[in-house]
């Protein structure tokens, strides 16, 4: 089963500077969820942080967090969570840095996941209205309605994916949406909000 929610596609993920290794990101991500749902793990997160048309400079810190160069944009976290047997684990990659495992102690994101699932199929019904009125004209796009659109193509961006058994779901934010006041107005946006933000935190390195 095909991991088909990842909507990102980055050419090249290199292993490391010095013998760099062409690997699909987008594939090797739906190849090991495939893998951890062939071992019977039905429950599964991946967050996905990265940055376009912006530099980070790397320092001590965001090393830690593997923030690298791919195809245009700047990766800051490549995170899958799953659950297996009552326990929750990571796995965290980027290039240049090899595959880290790790327990984790507490994940309350899978829940709160599973809660707004409605409230995020609503949202994708409304979305999906405004863009075919708007391909039937039979509405204008204007300075509210726009931003159902999509964001911009620069800044900072959160991805969160979620797969638990048949049912999937994602969320996609830009980090001025956080804020902003049009973006809020819309009911998903603050749910949307906590999620990344929980995800955020419970992935953070511990190193």
């Amino acid at each position: 089963m095909k991991f088909w929610l990842l909507s990102f596609f980055l050419t090249v993920l290199g292993i490391n500077y010095t013998y760099a290794q062409e690997v699909n990101l987008k594939e090797w991500v739906s190849h090991k969820i495939d893998s951890l749902q062939n071992s019977h793990i039905d429950t599964i997160e991946y967050y996905h942080q990265y940055c376009a048309g912006c530099f980070i400079r790397k320092t001590s810190t965001t090393k830690k967090h593997n923030i690298c160069e791919a195809d245009g944009y700047t990766q800051i976290e490549n995170i899958i969570i799953y659950q297996q047997r009552g326990k929750f684990y990571s796995l965290a990659f980027n290039c240049n840095y090899p595959l880290v495992e790790r327990r984790l102690s507490e994940i309350k994101s899978f829940a709160y996941f599973l809660s707004i699932v409605p409230i995020l199929n609503k949202r994708d019904s409304i979305i999906t209205a405004t863009e075919n009125a708007y391909k039937n004209r039979s509405i204008v796009m204007n300075d509210t309605n726009k931003f159902l659109f999509g964001g911009g193509d620069d800044g900072i961006f959160e991805e969160a994916y979620l797969v638990v058994k048949e049912l999937k779901q994602s969320v996609k934010m830009e980090l001025d949406q956080k804020t902003d006041k049009v973006w809020r107005s819309y009911f998903w946006i603050d749910k949307q909000t906590k999620l990344l933000t929980m995800l955020e935190s419970e992935t953070a390195s511990k190193d």
